[in-house]
């Protein structure tokens, strides 16, 4: 069975710019057609709708965390994704964590902090000398561009390792992350290590 897993984090706005929507469903269709899972967070509005209407396009499998949250219990797209409901946003990050890449569309805070911690996570590996989970941002309209002088200042001002600034790494738009994902399949850089759900009832299942 092909587990091959991509989380992709983007916000549960549309945004004023219409090509963020444009490009979150290009990105579903294409990681769809390329036999990648999507996961995401279950929302039903914004630019995570559009990746889910674009997958659906392509046949795609699509599975969501959601926490048991009150939040959550109206706005979660259930109908024809795999549901899974998890204790809350830690839990959540936990297991979207387990994918074998990540990618990152246009967003806000919530978008942010799901990439500040993957990122983290990379960036932990890259000390410890451990391989790397392939990680993208979509820099539509150059909505990441600051992240980019973010971590070039980290290093030049000695918080950070040198090199790390490469961690960041940026797609022109949705066809450039689904090449860079297959150029890293194709590179040997997708782990094929099976993970497992942790639910909100505690029971294990995995990936």
């Amino acid at each position: 069975m092909n587990r091959k897993k991509v989380s992709v984090f983007c916000g549960a706005l549309p945004g004023k710019n219409k090509t963020c929507c444009d490009e979150m469903k290009t990105l579903g269709r294409l990681l769809a057609a390329d036999g990648w899972r999507i996961v995401y967070s279950g929302i039903r509005s914004g630019m995570m709708r559009s990746l889910v209407d674009g997958a659906r396009e392509e046949n795609g499998r699509v599975k969501a965390f959601v926490p048991q949250s009150a939040t959550y219990k109206n706005s979660v797209m259930e109908s024809g994704i795999t549901l899974i409901r998890v204790h809350d946003k830690y839990d959540r990050m936990r297991n979207m964590a387990h994918s074998q890449a990540f990618i990152i569309g246009p967003g806000s805070f919530g978008t942010l902090s799901d990439a500040m911690n993957i990122l983290e996570r990379n960036y932990r590996a890259y000390c410890l000398g451990q391989p790397l989970k392939p990680m993208f941002f979509i820099n539509t309209d150059g909505i990441f561009n600051p992240l980019a002088h973010i971590a070039d200042d980290f290093v030049a001002r000695g918080f950070s390792r040198e090199g790390a600034e490469k961690l960041v790494r940026f797609a022109a738009n949705a066809e450039e992350a689904a090449a860079e994902l297959r150029a890293a399949e194709e590179d040997g850089q997708i782990a094929s290590t099976q993970g497992h759900v942790v639910r909100a009832s505690g029971q294990l299942e995995h990936l």
